[in-house]
């Protein structure tokens, strides 16, 4: 018998069908019927993954089940062996014939049609597509996936699967370089295996590659479709010349592959790390363009880093840094971190066509890098206000605006948290207010709205570089209050300002570079970039929005700390956050906090509506882990990946 490891299954003739399976598992003589996987109609094709079905064993026969409605079941005469990394699967069409003399019988009647599992073959996925040594993959659509790799020395016949390895989403391309994926050597197999998020797992790309690390050749995918109905999209290969260190618009030789990135993004944020934790030694290098393909760093003018070296000169680490393209006002910015987690930034600027040598000091003289992150956003850091938060200078008015800082015993480090009446709680929240911060700085957020006894609410999560106050999460919980307009929004966003400026002078607080009018200019000026909308939804935790106890564990990965923070106060929250000024320039995709939310049985109906929420919309599908501990309270945990 054949091995296969799913179904792909159409329907034609106007009717729909429930897809089962029979399987006989290793050592067994009945077949044995599985529940209903998948709901078939006309136009829409579905997979069905055998690994999905219950009580199944590797190396079960397998057959297709078609259960029309009122009773009708075809059993497909085609038997299989179902194997897990198997190349191949089975594909059907359901149709529906019409016939003459019939001499079959269905419960009495003749009928004038048989309905048909109509076997169409058994097809490989496995295709040679050629050397490559990374993957570049995109996704346009409604949902988002993340990656695994399979790979196999050449001449094995089974594959082996990573982990996850990066999420792709709407606008966000990523790279997966194969040499950092471990376990997979020179002259190896590889292919992508997609697992979309709230869809189906393991959808595997029809082509696989042979791993050759010294080449410049990167295999295209752009994902489409549905969650229930995904499609891999192979756009080739393209290989690209080594870095020469010199920019050349006019033949886009050396950036062909820069700028076709830089139209495919607004900005691009991204960090380069040491997978076995040595870090990047001094005299260690990164040749950004070549050496490492997952790390290509771009300005918005096309622009690019060529090179980062690390050295000593006189008991000190120096970072060197090369930059090259047009020459104008185009600025990034580039932080590394060492194993201390001292942080030192470099501002890069563009010097015209040769890449232009910039050096950073770090202070220690064992400063091994083990993780460098850049961004090409408007803002860097300022050293003065880095200086202000890391020392918790300024107590008394950072507690005014709503912040207290707390100092980790067991460590040292100084963290901030929003306090329950805080400034921001006047100004409620928007869509908007994430346009201006995701231009000024970098971030990611999710948004989880539900209805409940006629009104909207929604969870709110963030994470990303927060300025001054370094890496962070936050999750509030609001309450829709109305529609505004722009013009209300950026009425009300000068008024915060204005209260800004209004307790900065009570404080002895040193002199900001800019004053009232430049900020609100700025910030005019900001929105008319980046306001997408006339209106926009706003809400705000008002008298009679529930409150709840939350915790917020913020976690790090890629050579950051495990556990950064955790911060579980016992005040019942709207808003919980955490701030962390020693962690400069972090990229969000490099956080994952944890939040957690006890919720009391005065608000089932609210739990539930929330559960419901989760069930029916593919956004929040799978997000979000519900429990119950004693005395009734349920417990809301989710994880920003």
């Amino acid at each position: 018998m054949d091995d296969i490891y799913r179904l792909h299954l159409t329907v034609t003739s106007g009717f729909a069908y429930r897809a089962k399976i029979d399987f006989k598992n290793p050592g067994q003589s009945d077949w044995k019927r599985s529940g209903n996987l998948a709901n078939v109609s006309l136009g829409i094709s579905k997979e069905v993954y055998l690994k999905d079905v219950s009580g199944i064993q590797e190396g079960a026969a397998v057959r297709f089940v078609m259960d029309i409605r009122l009773g009708r079941t075809v059993v497909a005469s085609e038997i299989f062996v179902y194997k897990k990394n198997s190349d191949y699967y089975a594909t059907y069409n359901g149709t529906r014939k019409n016939i003459s003399n019939p001499k079959s019988v269905f419960k009495g009647r003749s009928p004038s049609f048989i309905d048909v599992a109509d076997f169409k073959g058994r097809l490989s996925t496995a295709i040679n597509a050629g050397e490559a040594s990374a993957l570049f993959l995109k996704v346009t659509g409604g949902y988002a996936y993340k990656v695994k790799i399979q790979y196999r020395k050449d001449g094995n016949s089974s594959w082996n699967t990573t982990n996850h390895i990066v999420s792709v989403t709407a606008g966000i391309p990523e790279m997966v370089n194969i040499s950092d994926v471990d376990g997979i050597n020179s002259g190896y197999q590889f292919r992508f295996v997609m697992d979309v998020v709230a869809g189906y797992s393991n959808v595997i790309a029809n082509e696989y590659f042979t791993y050759k690390k010294d080449i410049t050749a990167i295999a295209r995918y752009c994902c489409k479709g549905t969650t229930l109905n995904p499609r891999i999209n192979y756009n080739g290969v393209k290989v690209y010349s080594p870095v020469d260190f010199s920019y050349d618009l006019d033949k886009q030789k050396i950036n062909a592959f820069a700028n076709e990135n830089a139209k495919e993004e607004k900005f691009r944020n991204f960090s380069i790390y040491s997978k076995d934790d040595s870090g990047l030694f001094v005299n260690g290098c990164v040749r950004v363009e070549s050496y490492n393909l997952a790390d290509i760093m771009l300005f918005k003018n096309n622009g690019r880093i060529a090179l980062i070296t690390a050295e000593k000169k006189k008991n000190q680490s120096q970072i060197t840094t090369y930059a090259s393209g047009p020459k104008d006002d185009g600025v990034g910015h580039i932080w590394f971190i060492d194993k201390d987690y001292n942080c030192y930034e470099e501002d890069v600027f563009l010097y015209g066509e040769l890449a232009k040598k910039q050096s950073t000091d770090c202070c220690r003289s064992n400063a091994d890098i083990i993780y460098i992150s850049w961004n090409d956003k408007l803002m860097g850091g300022d050293p003065i206000l880095r200086s202000i938060t890391a020392n918790g200078q300024f107590q008394d008015f950072f507690k005014t605006v709503g912040f207290e800082s707390v100092v980790d015993k067991d460590t040292g480090r100084r963290f901030y948290h929003a306090m329950v009446d805080c400034l921001q709680r006047r100004f409620g929240y928007c869509d908007l207010y994430d346009e201006v911060f995701n231009y000024a700085t970098t971030m990611e957020f999710e948004k989880f709205e539900f209805l409940s006894q006629g009104k909207k609410y929604i969870f709110w999560t963030w994470k990303g570089y927060y300025l001054n106050l370094g890496a962070g999460a936050e999750m509030g919980f609001y309450e829709f209050v109305k529609r505004m307009s722009l013009k209300e929004l950026t009425d009300k966003m000068m008024e915060g300002i204005s209260e800004f400026f209004k307790e900065h002078a009570k404080y002895m607080l040193p002199a900001l570079p800019f004053t009232e009018l430049t900020a609100k200019t700025a910030f005019k000026k900001i929105l008319s970039m980046v306001a997408t909308n006339d209106e926009y939804d706003y809400y705000e935790s008002i008298s009679g929005t529930p409150t709840f106890r939350m915790k917020l564990a913020l976690a790090g990965k890629n050579n950051l700390p495990r556990l950064i923070h955790s911060y579980e106060p016992t005040e019942k929250q709207w808003w919980i956050t955490t701030f962390v000024p020693y962690l400069q320039g972090v990229n969000p995709k490099d956080l994952a906090p944890e939040y957690t939310v006890w919720i009391d049985e005065e608000h089932a109906q609210l739990i539930n509506d929330f559960d419901i929420a989760c069930d029916q919309k593919p956004e929040m599908k799978g997000k979000w882990r519900h429990e119950w501990i004693d005395g009734g309270v349920h417990t809301l945990v989710h994880t920003f990946e």
